[in-house]
């Protein structure tokens, strides 16, 4: 076959035999040749000067005439033949290959018929499983501010994890996916600090709650690990009790509560909204790390206000020179934008500062050990 034949019909060559559509020209040009030799010979008998010219010359000659006549014509069908068989073959060729590309195109038409339905089906099924999740996720989070138990915050905070729409802290040692955010226990902007971590359960520990109070002076922070068997009441009286014992006995008189289950619940929700691209959310979408007060919160990217959007990006806070505690490339400015307020700006950048920045000496905080409360036997 002649493979440089181009394809006959959307990338279709028929099939085609061996020697089948070649004309055979030596045949046709012997055929041609013996037939004009026969015709001369017949004319060379009827009026030239041959021994067949007296006796039985018209025989002869009509049988040359016949004799060429027939291979001429022979000549003539075998180049016809070639010539016809390769345009039917051609027809036949182009007519399969439209007639296969139909098919094809049919089927193809006939399995979306089919599928259509279903993939509606499927499209609709996502749409409302979507739409379940992120009310799940929403109610979850106000749940904590109506019923403050170990199960409904764990649920809130594993929620809020599954979509990554809060901070994960790392310790140095350890691969626990740890979630940390920082809320005020009051609506003061000196409300006590309190830093909530999740570690979920593993197969050798229970899930905890690790409640922190940040002190805003040098003082020991005061950490006390909430565990599901453990009554809420008894953990936070642990935590105030610790709050006295160094030496933070104003905070943990204005400690409240409600308002620290209240700004949870706010933080967490306001994240989860935001995270999920809820119509209502305020916030960027990146990861919380610390409500501020109600309506300042700072994120991964930065400080971000309600109404404002991010009014102090992350790479603002500059970062530690190597090797000291002296910050560099530091360009967020000590007054607010206009609008903000200036004390609770002051208070914003200060807070953010820490996360934003990091520590001062990194190769000592690598050092430590991750906190005894993430041991299997703790």
């Amino acid at each position: 076959m002649d493979m440089s034949d181009p394809p006959t019909h959307e990338g279709v060559q028929p099939r085609t035999l061996p020697g089948r559509e070649k004309i055979n020209w030596g045949v046709v040009v012997s055929f041609l040749l013996a037939g004009v030799g026969s015709l001369a010979i017949g004319f060379e008998i009827s009026y030239g000067w041959t021994v067949f010219r007296n006796e039985h010359a018209a025989y002869w000659s009509g049988l040359c005439v016949n004799v060429g006549t027939t291979l001429i014509l022979a000549a003539v069908l075998v180049w016809f033949e070639k010539v016809l068989l390769k345009k039917v073959r051609d027809e036949n060729g182009a007519a399969v290959a439209q007639a296969a590309q139909a098919a094809a195109t049919n089927a193809a038409e006939v399995t979306l018929e089919r599928l259509a339905p279903r993939l509606d089906e499927i499209e609709d099924e996502l749409r409302l499983r979507a739409a379940s999740r992120a009310a799940e996720r929403v109610a979850s989070a106000k749940e904590v501010a109506e019923t403050p138990t170990f199960d409904g915050v764990e649920d809130a905070f594993l929620d809020a994890a599954s979509i990554n729409a809060i901070h994960r802290r790392a310790y140095p040692g350890t691969d626990d996916e740890v979630r940390s955010i920082v809320v005020p226990a009051g609506d003061a902007l000196s409300s006590p600090r309190i830093q909530v971590e999740f570690a979920p359960a593993t197969s050798v520990r229970s899930a905890r709650l690790v409640l922190t109070h940040l002190p805003s002076s040098l003082r020991e922070p005061t950490t006390v690990v909430w565990l599901p068997d453990n009554d809420i009441l008894e953990a936070l009286a642990t935590l105030k009790d610790g709050m006295v014992a160094n030496g933070e006995r104003d905070a943990a008189a204005s400690f409240s509560a409600t308002m620290l289950f209240t700004n949870i619940s706010s933080l967490l929700g306001d994240a989860v909204a935001a995270r999920q691209g809820d119509g209502a959310a305020w916030l960027s979408g990146r990861p919380v790390i610390e409500m501020v007060r109600d309506g300042w919160i700072a994120t991964e990217g930065g400080i971000e206000v309600r109404g404002h959007g991010t009014v102090a990006h992350r790479k603002m806070f500059g970062s530690y020179a190597l090797g000291s505690n002296r910050i560099v490339n530091q360009r967020v400015s000590r007054e607010p934008p206009d609008g903000l307020h200036a004390e609770t700006w002051r208070v914003s950048v200060e807070r953010a500062g820490r996360y934003y920045r990091g520590v001062a000496f990194p190769h000592l905080l690598e050092r430590q050990p991750p906190p005894s409360w993430l041991d299997p036997d703790s």
